[in-house]
């Protein structure tokens, strides 16, 4: 991650206590970055700011703040991000004091695809005013394109903040303890690609690779973190060298140059550290001004954030160049203007009962052409192009509590997926059998042809036919005798699916929460719909699966 002037350590002491805290729970950086601006802009309207991630602050310390913004994002289901959770733990207490002295503000950032939007700023920010604090200024909660909204809400923010803190006439607040050990974060891990195998056959589009994980482990038959089946692995992994080389060409910069304000190259910092893909908008903006015709602004200008995804789809920083090539940045700029590089998540494929230091994963290649390039995923388009069985990889465990196997090995499981998100259900099926499960397993698998993608079908045809698989549905979308989704499969089979399900079964669903998740959903509430002869009886079934933990969703 780029490092940012404006960061403090959790070492250093100001010479007298800041007058304002900026707090951040992060997963990925973006709320680290944000936390630094609005720092940043509360140094230029004369305020003493200190920034600290959730993590360096004992919740109980909160009782010495006066003026606090925090910037928190979401995760999972709706789950406080990995630097938060402790803090989150500690505020929810019953005993906790109250905190009648503190004003605040809360950014809470999220993806609106996702049920659980923003649900830990939201979370946070109504036990702060529960437990008395002052709200300042409204929350806002910000989509995955943040930049704009974030931006104006901190300038409005760091306003009311200024005339409050001038108002209370105190230096500073009550000397707080922070943590010793700066930022901890989710660790990451060194590990190696100990296996690579196309899972996908004949000429496909849409490639999925199978990846053995070997982790490096601190002895044998050892892992550096447990985990288990419905969990997920980040992967990291740089941009492709070329494409970083062709922009720093098209801007003019050099590779070896050192922007001010790091300690790395801008050629390494390009490659490893910054995403080229996922545009800011903020950066869309400032070359929209230098476009010497009006088509940046015209599109920032008509669209909605749906129709800026589909844009940034087909223009990298590379195609943008390419169609503006009057538009410059220099060194410094271009750094602050490019998002941190994120890993990507894959859910894991495999049981640690088999293994514990060995992790499978199933990834399905992003690769595409628009007009005369070829755009290829970070992660999935490098390790599917340029990675070999023996190169080292750095991850991160990513557990899904919400997203596990029954606690009773008796109990019976439905499991729905679509493409690679068969992949939790290997891992599911691996280890049940390892544990010998007395419970039930049906497994529904949307595929496109059975002849190119029917992913792990020998596997699951051996365990259908050992009778762990109580029943294997594959429903093909991409074949001649018409297209077939796994809800048409649970249409075909609703009374049988909802007395399952009525008897205690637990629901999984693995897939794309834009469509194929939505579509389960509508499904299975047109069959509890039909079964209980009512909308309304058939939506409260629903719901109360839901309520009960037997509706699981791992949606991306």
């Amino acid at each position: 991650m780029v490092p940012h002037s404006t960061n403090l350590s959790s070492s250093t002491v100001p010479d007298t206590e800041p007058n304002l805290y900026v707090l951040y729970g992060t997963e990925t950086g973006n709320s680290k970055k944000l936390a630094s601006d609005a720092s940043a802009a509360a140094d230029r309207a004369g305020l003493h700011a200190r920034v600290l991630g959730l993590d360096q602050l004992q919740a109980q310390e909160l009782t010495k703040v006066r003026h606090a913004i925090l910037v928190v994002s979401t995760t999972g289901e709706g789950e406080m991000p990995y630097n938060a959770v402790d803090f989150w733990d500690a505020l929810g207490a019953d005993d906790f004091p109250r905190i009648e002295q503190l004003r605040y503000g809360m950014l809470a950032l999220g993806e609106s695809v996702y049920d659980h939007f923003c649900a830990a700023g939201i979370a946070l920010d109504e036990r702060l005013a529960k437990l008395g604090a002052t709200r300042l200024v409204d929350r806002v909660d910000c989509d995955y394109d943040f930049e704009t909204h974030a931006a104006t809400w901190l300038d409005e923010a760091i306003g009311v903040f200024a005339e409050s803190i001038q108002a209370d006439g105190s230096a500073g607040s009550e000397a707080v303890s922070v943590s010793s050990s700066h930022e901890g974060g989710r660790p990451r891990h060194t590990a190696h690609i100990a296996a690579k195998r196309v899972l996908t056959r004949g000429k496909t589009e849409r490639e999925v690779v199978h990846y053995t994980i070997a982790l490096d482990t601190p002895g044998a038959d050892a892992a550096p973190f447990d985990w288990q089946p419905g969990d997920s692995l980040n992967l990291f992994y740089g941009n492709d060298p070329a494409l970083a080389h062709d922009i720093l060409n098209r801007l003019r910069l050099r590779a070896d140059d050192v922007p001010h304000g790091t300690d790395k190259s801008l050629g390494e910092l390009l490659t490893g550290h910054l995403e080229l893909r996922a545009l800011s908008r903020e950066l869309v903006q400032e070359a929209a001004a230098q476009d010497v015709g009006d088509e940046l602004q015209h599109m920032l200008a008509q669209s909605t954030p749906e129709v800026f995804e589909a844009w940034r789809e087909s223009h990298d920083l590379l195609q943008v160049l390419i169609e503006h090539p009057e538009i410059r940045f220099d060194a410094e700029r271009l750094v602050s203007l490019l998002r941190p590089l994120q890993p990507r998540a894959y859910s894991i494929a495999s049981s640690p009962l088999r293994d514990p230091a060995s992790i499978d994963l199933s990834a399905r290649t992003v690769r595409y052409r628009h007009g005369l390039r070829t755009y290829h995923g970070v992660v999935s388009g490098g390790l599917s192009q340029r990675a070999s069985a023996g190169d080292p990889i750095e991850v991160q465990h990513l557990a899904t509590p919400s997203f596990r196997l029954p606690d009773d090995p008796a109990t019976d499981i439905v499991m729905v997926g679509a493409g690679v998100g068969v992949a939790p259900f290997r891992a599911f099926l691996q280890h049940r059998a390892a544990r010998g499960d007395r419970g039930r397993s049906w497994l529904l698998h949307g595929i496109r042809n059975p002849s190119e993608d029917e992913l792990y079908a020998d596997e699951f045809a051996a365990w259908r036919h050992d009778g762990l698989l109580f029943s294997y549905d594959v429903c093909a979308s991409r074949v001649l005798d018409g297209r077939r989704y796994v809800q048409h499969r649970m249409a075909e089979r609703g009374r049988e699916l909802f007395g399952y399900l009525d008897e205690g079964a637990v629901l999984y669903v693995c897939g794309d929460a834009r469509r194929m998740a939505k579509d389960v959903r509508c499904a299975l509430r047109a069959i509890a719909t039909d079964v209980l002869g009512s909308a309304a009886r058939g939506e409260s079934f629903v719901e109360g699966l839901q309520a009960g933990r037997r509706y699981r969703q791992d949606v991306y």
